[in-house]
Order: structure tokens, then C-alpha cells, then sequence
């Protein structure tokens, strides 16, 4: 008969399988991890154009700014066919929206895509092409804080049509403008002015000086006053996104895009890293099979070209906005009955994009869309929507998005699951899995132990992990990643600024730096055709 010792090493046995259960649960992963997503407010009428009997309204080509008050400056085109009354609109809102109100004068004078831009004393800036019958030339008008529109200004001064503008200010209130002018019969060139605070226009000057036509340019000012320009442009069999920027003069146009397939409206936006980003419309994937692709410029050289869409159908006229490594992107979207507005999102500086999300959502069509982000994770979104005839109507709407932002990662946890650490449980003897969710700074594993193995499954985007180190040098390595599926892993700092990177499986996962002490982050991340893998890799991290 067994003896009480007997029991009771039976019955610690049986508590020690039980503690195994709990830990690892009856699966062999972990629960599958949730994506980054974004909520919409509902879309909203910010234009309500009366819809007049005797012709079609169009509120159209939106575009926006955000002022240091978190105020939304708006413009855009308005015009009524029946009432002759056409000129750029303009509005101030945000929880509440007031009627708008014209920019100084809307006389049927014609008027194409405005833009504007906010001074450090809160005047708006805005400039339009207008002018009646062709050829148009671009404005500009003026409103300071509490004051009234500015008579228009002529900038262009030629007898050709000029189109496109884009305005923006630096921080010494420096403005510069940038546009399209058709200087001969299909020859198009982009041409620039600027003016400094209190003083006066500067003659306009070719930057382009390319063959072929040079259309649609977008404009941006880094934090070190450089203005950056990137138009697309068709010298060469298909057309191309070309780029320069300005550093005491105009550097030679650079082609961006760079591929066999035509690429189209380009769109710009910078952050306070010095970073330039860029975004447009691309047929890449064959005869009008449209996605939005992007670019970065990190400082010193031009990363790789990133998908952005995963559209059936297509994706036309992005738009983006930068806070720091937060991006947001927002198109023209083919694949429902009707266009739609979609957005993604990137918490990476667009290493990475999470979604493709509808933001209209309606059974009219959406096009021409327009975002500008605030910080703390908030995209603020416009378009022009459509009615249904008899009179059919083009008004702007206006939705705001609020995403999931890694917070500062000297931050406190918001969770227990942030920061989770796995040391508690290296007395398992089949090692230390991941827990999930693990897609984000916030929500990294850790504290690693040096040297030590961690296992994970490559079953979504991302797995973060963290560990703190002493002055010296780390190195990390992957091993038993699944073959033939798409991965990359990264190093960052306690900033979240990467100082490391592989994706070269065939020497072997590993990133090797000299660091100083503090936090460092290790991020796996697994492309979607490979997401869903059964077999585990294998991390570990030392910094001895």
C-alpha cells in the first residue's frame, strides 16, 4: 500500500501538472493578438452648400491645416453653377463647425485647388488659381486673427496657365508657393516663389527644368526651414514622381518612384526628426490596378519603396500627415459599389501600415480626400461626398479618427499585460513564450534576461519585446524563423529610434550595436502572406 510520503509526492506532482496547465494553457501558441485600430466619428456636412434649383453645386478639393489652439482651418473650392458664384471657401471649426465664408472675392473669376497655411501669429494664408476662361493664374489673399480677407494678389504674372498651388510657412513666417504653369504647347514646368515675413514676392523660378510635362506639385517645410517639392512627371516612358528641395537653391529633380509603372499625385508631409514623407498613386499592380505607395527620406538617404493599400480594386489621390513616426494615409478607394474614403495607419515612421479602413461608409461617392494629424493619435479627415440628382450636390465632410499611439515608453504601463515580465516564469521547463498582446512599445514583453531563450509564433505583424542593459554591447538573434515567409527585426533605443535591423535570413537573424545603458526594444515583424505559422522561432537577447 503506499505510504503517506507516496500521497504526497503524488499528490505535489498532480499540483505541479496543474501550475503547467495554467501557465501554458491546452494549445501549443498564444492567443492570437489584435490589430491596431482606429474609431471614426460619424462623417459630418461642414460645407451644407445650398443646392439651388437652377444648377449643380460644388463644394470640392478640399484642404486643411491645424492651428497650435487645435482649431481646423479649411478651405476649399465652392461654386454654383446657376448663381455665378465661384471662389475659394473657408472655415474654422472643430467639436463645432459655422457656416463658411468666402475668401474674398467669388465673382465666377474661376477657381481651382486652394491651399493654405497658418503664421506664428494665426493669419491665414491662402492661395487658388483662378481668373476666369483660361489661361488661370494662382492668388493669394490674407486673413489675419480677427480680421477680413486681403484684396488677391497675382503671384504668377504670366500669360500661360498656371494651376496646382501649394502654400507653406516656415517657422520664421517665410512663405513659399509652388505651382504648375504650361510654359509651351504639352511642356509644363513647377514653378516656385517666396516671400519673407514683412517683405515682398519674389520673381517665380523653374525648379523642374525637366522634359515632359510636370504636373500636381505638393509642397512641405521641415523643422529646419527646407521646403520640399514633389510633382510627378513624364520625360521617360511611363510617368515618374520626381523631388528636390531647397538648400540655397534648387537642387537637380530626383526620380523617386523610379519603376516600370505610371505614378501619379504626389503628396508630402515632414516631422520634427527631420523626416520626409511621401505618398502617391501608383499602378503597380497592371493597367489601372491603382495602390498608394510610400516613401521616407530618414535624413540621409531614401528608404524603400512601401506599400501602403491593399485594395482589389483601386486607390487613387492619397493624402498624409506626420506626427513624429505617426502617419496617417488617406485615399480614394474603388473597391465598394461606390468610391470610398480608406485610411491606414503607421506608429513606425511607415515601416509597417495597419488597415485598410473605410472612413465614409455610405452608398454615394467619396473622393478627393484630405487628413491632418494632431497628436496623441488623432487623424482629422476630409473629402467631397456626392448626391443623388436631381440636382446633384458636392458637399465636404469632415470625420475625425482616434488610433492606438504607442505611448512614451518612460511611461507607466497602462495595463498589467504592458511590461509583463517573463522571468517569472523560466522555471517552465519548456522555456518562456510570448504574451500576447505584444504589438506595440506599450505593450512589449519583458524584462528579457540576457542570454536567455524566448519562443513566439509568427502568427500576426508584430511582437515586441524589451530588456534594460548596461553600457556595452547587444546583440540579437532569431533562430528557427519559418521559411519562406516575409520577416524583418529591429532594434530600437529607449526612444523607439532604430538602431538596428536585419531581414536577411541567409546569414543568419542577428543585429549586433554599441549601446549605452538603458532600455532597448526588439521588434519581429512578419508580413501578411506569412502571418499563421505553426512553428515558433526562438529570440535571444545579450548585452553582457
Amino acid at each position: 500500500m503506499p505510504t503517506k510520503i507516496t500521497k504526497l509526492l503524488l499528490l505535489l506532482a498532480m499540483l505541479v501538472v496543474l501550475a503547467l496547465v495554467f501557465f501554458y494553457g491546452l494549445s501549443k501558441g498564444p492567443v492570437q493578438a489584435e490589430h491596431l485600430h482606429t474609431t471614426f466619428t460619424s462623417p459630418y456636412n461642414i460645407s451644407n452648400s445650398p443646392d439651388p434649383p437652377d444648377g449643380d453645386n460644388a463644394s470640392q478639393r478640399v484642404r486643411a491645416v491645424l492651428s497650435d489652439d487645435n482649431f481646423l482651418h479649411v478651405t476649399w473650392m465652392e461654386g454654383t453653377v446657376g448663381e455665378n458664384a465661384n471662389g475659394p471657401a473657408y472655415v474654422r471649426g472643430g467639436a463645432l463647425w459655422p457656416s463658411w465664408e468666402w475668401a474674398g472675392a467669388h465673382d465666377n473669376l474661376g477657381y481651382t485647388n486652394p491651399a493654405l497655411a497658418l503664421d506664428s501669429a494665426g493669419t491665414v494664408h491662402l492661395v487658388w488659381a483662378g481668373g476666369g476662361n483660361p489661361p488661370y493664374e494662382i492668388y493669394y489673399a490674407s486673413k489675419p486673427s480677427g480680421g477680413s480677407w486681403s484684396t488677391a494678389a497675382n503671384l504668377s504674372q504670366d500669360s500661360n496657365n498656371s494651376l496646382f498651388p501649394r502654400l507653406a510657412i516656415d517657422s520664421q513666417d517665410r512663405l513659399w508657393v509652388v505651382w504648375e504653369t504650361e510654359v509651351s504647347a504639352e511642356n509644363f514646368e513647377v514653378y516656385a516663389c517666396t516671400r519673407p515675413a514683412g517683405g515682398s514676392w519674389s520673381s517665380p523660378t523653374n525648379i523642374s527644368n525637366l522634359t515632359g510635362q510636370d504636373l500636381e506639385p505638393d509642397l512641405a517645410i521641415d523643422d529646419d526651414d527646407v521646403p520640399h517639392v514633389a510633382w510627378r512627371n513624364n520625360a521617360g516612358d511611363v510617368w515618374d514622381i520626381y523631388y528636390t528641395r531647397y538648400s540655397g537653391s534648387w537642387e537637380t529633380p530626383l526620380n523617386i518612384s523610379a519603376n516600370t509603372s505610371h505614378s501619379h499625385y504626389p503628396r508630402l508631409a515632414t516631422n520634427v526628426r527631420g523626416d520626409v514623407f511621401v505618398v502617391w498613386e501608383d499602378e503597380i499592380d497592371g493597367a489601372d490596378q491603382f495602390q498608394v505607395l510610400f516613401r521616407r527620406w530618414d535624413g540621409t538617404q531614401w528608404q524603400g519603396i512601401r506599400r501602403v493599400s491593399s485594395t482589389p480594386a483601386k486607390a487613387l489621390v492619397p493624402a498624409i500627415a506626420a506626427d513624429s513616426c505617426n502617419l496617417y494615409v488617406v485615399w480614394t478607394d474603388y473597391r465598394n459599389t461606390s468610391t470610398e474614403i480608406y485610411f491606414s495607419h503607421s506608429t513606425d515612421c511607415g515601416t509597417t501600415w495597419l488597415g485598410d479602413e473605410n472612413v465614409s461608409s455610405n452608398t454615394t461617392s467619396s473622393e478627393h480626400p484630405d487628413v491632418v494629424a494632431q497628436p496623441g493619435g488623432f487623424a482629422h479627415i476630409f473629402w467631397q461626398n456626392s448626391t443623388t440628382e436631381p440636382n446633384a450636390q458636392l458637399d465636404i465632410y469632415y470625420s475625425k479618427g482616434a488610433t492606438t499611439v504607442p505611448p512614451s515608453p518612460t511611461m507607466p504601463p497602462e495595463t498589467w499585460q504592458s511590461y509583463l515580465p517573463l522571468t517569472a516564469r523560466h522555471w517552465a521547463p519548456l522555456g518562456s513564450w510570448e504574451i500576447e498582446p505584444n504589438d506595440t512599445f506599450a505593450q512589449a514583453n519583458g524584462p528579457l534576461q540576457s542570454g536567455w531563450d524566448y519562443y513566439a509564433y509568427p502568427d500576426d505583424n508584430d511582437d515586441y519585446f524589451y530588456i534594460s542593459c548596461p553600457a556595452g554591447s547587444i546583440r540579437v538573434r532569431m533562430e528557427n524563423y519559418a521559411p519562406g515567409i516575409y520577416g524583418q527585426m529591429f532594434l530600437y533605443n529607449s526612444a523607439q529610434q532604430q538602431i538596428g535591423w536585419d531581414n536577411d535570413p541567409f546569414d543568419g537573424w542577428a543585429i549586433n550595436a554599441s549601446i549605452n545603458a538603458g532600455t532597448y526594444y526588439v521588434r519581429v515583424y512578419t508580413a501578411p502572406g506569412g502571418q499563421g505559422s505553426s512553428q515558433a522561432y526562438s529570440l535571444q537577447v545579450s548585452c553582457p
